[in-house]
């Protein structure tokens, strides 16, 4: 019983640590939302007309180039890593 209060006590100081990091956060969380709620709302009743060719076409295919997509990848998990830690750190 002691021990799940002493990791609840270690969780909350925790939280209380990082609450004024994260408070930026979900002020642009909430202007997201609000972005995503305003342009769902401006399109509501809207219709979409497409366009169909007459030619029905039986081979699609679809080039894509992914030529420095790893790069990408790495570079994107090394800041999420080094932000991490650095909120460990200097938490």
């Amino acid at each position: 019983m002691e021990d799940t209060l002493q990791m609840t006590a270690y969780i909350n100081e925790g939280y209380m640590k990082l609450k004024p990091l994260l408070y930026p956060c979900t002020i642009e969380f909430s202007l997201m939302c609000l972005t995503l709620f305003f342009l769902i709302w401006e399109n509501i009743g809207k219709t979409f007309t497409y366009k169909t060719s007459d030619k029905a076409s039986t081979k699609n295919v679809f080039m894509v180039n992914c030529h420095a997509s790893i790069k990408g990848l790495f570079a994107g998990m090394i800041i999420f890593a080094c932000t991490v830690i650095s909120v460990i750190l200097y938490a």
